[in-house]
């Protein structure tokens, strides 16, 4: 499954139009839709709306707010079946964020 790719190369939106890859929006994840038994999960923070996360390595625009996501990611994590849980953290280092963003976003998470 496949959450809110919203900047595919060519070749990637490809493969994943011809593939088993199931995607969705970060507003349609629910438990009914998450793949049976257990869960590798891999939240890209630069899912986020730019707008939301100052100093984003990979800005794509039209994502999801920081709340939104952080719901989304929630209802995985309560499912209970998360073995493995991977947070990227793709922004420039040393980028300023004085109102602290990034941090609340990896501490949402975990």
């Amino acid at each position: 499954m496949l959450v809110d790719a919203r900047d595919l190369d060519p070749p990637e939106a490809g493969y994943l139009g011809s593939s088993a890859v199931t995607r969705l929006s970060v507003g349609d994840v629910s438990n009914a839709v998450l793949p049976a038994g257990p869960l590798l999960v891999n939240l890209d923070l630069d899912t986020v709306d730019p707008a939301h996360v100052p100093g984003l390595r990979y800005p794509a625009a039209g994502g999801p707010d920081a709340p939104t996501f952080l719901r989304a990611a929630r209802r995985v994590l309560d499912s209970g079946r998360v073995a493995a849980l991977n947070v990227a953290c793709t922004w420039h280092p040393g980028h300023a964020d004085p109102a602290g963003v990034r941090q609340r976003l990896v501490s949402g998470v975990m």
